[in-house]
């Protein structure tokens, strides 16, 4: 299973402290050892972002 999320902050959890944020699901998860707090990505805009992850290429 893959799971991406769009514009994921990581603030955006309830896991990181967040309690505005309803993320029971997502938060199951971190609890159950599925927490990346230091994931990072090709670049901060959404769509080659996206392309990178897609294909596996950089650039």
């Amino acid at each position: 299973m893959f799971i991406y999320t769009d514009d994921q902050a990581p603030w955006a959890l309830g896991r990181s402290g967040n309690t505005q944020a309803l993320t029971p699901n997502l938060d199951k998860m971190a609890d159950q050892g599925m927490y990346f707090p230091n994931a990072y990505t090709t670049t901060p805009v959404c769509s080659p972002s996206r392309a990178g992850l897609l294909t596996s290429k950089f650039g």
